[in-house]
Order: C-alpha cells, then structure tokens, then sequence
C-alpha cells in the first residue's frame, strides 16, 4: 500500500485512511435498517436500500440520493480517489448528516 499524502479532497489523509471518510454513509444506511425496521445481516447496500424503501424509511427524494450514491461508495471502497471530488465529499457527508438527523434524533 502505498504512503503517498495528498491535499487535494483528502487534505494529508493518507490513501489508507480515507476510506473511513466513506464508512459513514453505507454505516448509516445499516444502522437505520437494523434499528428502525429490524433488518439484520450483510445483505448488499442496494438490498438494504430496497428494504429502507419498502419500509418506507426512504422516500423520495432520499430514495434516489441514496441509490445514487452506490457508485460513490464503491469509487471510494476501491481507492478510486481520481474519480471523486470535493462537491461529492461534502454532499454525501451533508445527506449523512440528514438521515442522522431524522431517525437518531
């Protein structure tokens, strides 16, 4: 693995560090599935989205945000960092925020 810093998106976060930056979103997505509509397991990210769905825990427009933000999470699950820039970041940590709000609060 390689050390090399960057202070691009990811300030000087080191390459292995950033994917915790990306955790919080498929983290949260769980966390309201399990605590909110008893979904427990490792399913796929989109299945627990289709559940949050059929739940009615995700509607419009989080329904679509959320779906959107799969290839995202797995840009960033894959070191893709090339592919994902500042207004990505701040935007799925902004709807993180959202969905933290709403069913932890």
């Amino acid at each position: 693995m390689t050390t090399e810093r960057s202070t691009s998106v990811w300030g000087t976060a080191p390459p292995e560090g950033r994917r915790g930056r990306f955790a919080a979103y498929e983290d949260t997505l769980r966390r309201i599935a399990r605590q909110h509509a008893g979904i427990i397991g490792q399913d796929k990210l989109e299945n627990v989205i289709g559940k949050l769905k059929d739940a009615r825990l995700l509607v419009a427009p989080q329904l679509g945000i959320a779906s959107g933000y799969l290839s995202f999470r797995n840009h960033a699950l894959h070191a893709q960092w090339e592919t994902i820039d500042r207004a990505a970041v701040q935007s799925v940590l902004g709807f993180v925020e959202e969905l933290l709000l709403k069913h932890f609060s």
